[in-house]
């Protein structure tokens, strides 16, 4: 019976051995230089990865548009209310910001005929994607803020306004640009936020 018993010890003795060396490796492998070396290594692959999806890859068709595809892709989704981000801005400002701007040009198409015919952006009738994609629209939401304005009842007002405000104040004398910046701060708040909606 002694014999069985030394037998088992033995082999008792051998996995813990073997098991002991396998909590070594991993105790090296899982070192703070270790784990830091293999994050900088993982941040550095996804890094080149990323840089080939925002270039784009030459011969990559996938997710690529004409600028009036874009366009009326994202019209249909924010008519659909899926363009908004929680609290900071609701999907039914986002509709109502695409639709306003949209209505300036009679529909989204128009407004991308103007971007295509009037603006110039560049390759807005060719298929991209990528940071190609990209730039071309930062060009059009330079162009959708430039288009921002007051309403024309407002400016009509305004020339009455400046008269009404203007002259001497509770702190003594107001100067024009003063009020001018007042009354336009006042009267361009809006578009611009409702604008910000489309853009966001």
């Amino acid at each position: 019976r002694a014999p069985q018993w030394l037998s088992a010890l033995e082999r008792l003795e051998t996995r813990l051995a073997r098991a002991h060396v396998e909590a070594r490796k991993v105790q090296q492998r899982e070192s703070s230089d270790e784990v830091l070396q293999r994050a900088r290594a993982v941040g550095t692959s996804f890094g080149r990865a990323l840089e080939k999806v925002i270039d784009g890859t030459p011969g990559c068709t996938a997710g690529a548009l004409t600028l009036e595809e874009e366009l009326t892709e994202f019209a249909t989704a924010a008519a659909k209310g899926l363009c908004g981000s929680g609290t900071v801005l609701p999907a039914q400002d986002a509709t109502s910001a695409a639709a306003d701007l949209f209505a300036l040009f009679g529909s989204v198409e128009g407004y991308a005929r103007y971007l295509k015919d009037e603006v110039h952006v560049p390759c807005a009738d060719m298929k991209l994607n990528g940071g190609a994609a990209w730039q071309r629209l930062l060009a059009e939401v330079e162009v959708a803020m430039r288009l921002a304005h007051p309403p024309a009842e407002e400016l009509s007002a305004l020339m009455l306004n400046a008269i009404r405000v203007g002259g001497t104040g509770v702190h003594g004398h107001v100067r024009w640009e003063d009020v001018a910046s007042k009354l336009m701060l006042g009267i361009a708040f809006e578009p611009l936020r409702r604008r910000i909606s489309y853009v966001a």
